[in-house]
């Protein structure tokens, strides 16, 4: 069983694995006020049936977010729910690979997905607003034409779906 989190959005420690019972929190990355948001991958763990535990109250009352790609995402059970603190899943004997995270992630593949959709519109345009501190292109995306303008702008956090 592999527990990682070495994708874009991936956000765990693993302190201890002992049988059915695994203990995480989430990586801070280095800051030192707390937050709430992790996302971990398991693997191997097929017909197996595991309670996660944290040392905060990071868990949601829908419990976690699931997805069987990184991509497609959906809420747990609500049989999934223990406390703010634990979530408990059994895994199907083909489930090899299962992401869960605090929230539904939207990561930069999910809008590229989104403005895919519009690219042989002649009404919508495709930009770069700015560039992130990370030297990151932060995209654009104008509807229409007119004189009225309305600025959407989403996804400034992690949890923020």
């Amino acid at each position: 069983m592999n527990i990682r989190s070495d994708y874009c959005g991936g956000n765990i420690i693993v302190h201890t694995i002992r049988h059915d019972m695994i203990k995480l929190s989430q990586d801070l990355w280095g800051t030192k006020e707390w937050w709430f948001w992790w996302n971990f991958c398991i693997e191997g763990a097929e017909g197996k049936t595991l309670t996660f535990s944290f040392d905060d109250e990071v868990v949601g009352p829908f419990g976690p977010a699931k997805s069987n790609d990184g991509f497609i995402w959906s809420w747990c059970s609500e049989d999934c729910f223990i406390n703010h603190n634990s979530f408990i899943y059994s895994f199907s004997n083909n489930e090899s690979c299962v992401y869960f995270a605090f929230s539904l992630p939207y990561q930069a593949a999910h809008f590229e997905y989104f403005r895919s959709k519009f690219l042989n519109n002649s009404k919508v345009c495709h930009k770069v607003l700015t560039i992130s501190e990370q030297k990151r292109a932060v995209p654009l995306i104008v509807f229409g034409e007119g004189n009225e303008d309305i600025l959407f702008a989403c996804r400034h956090h992690c949890c923020e779906s």
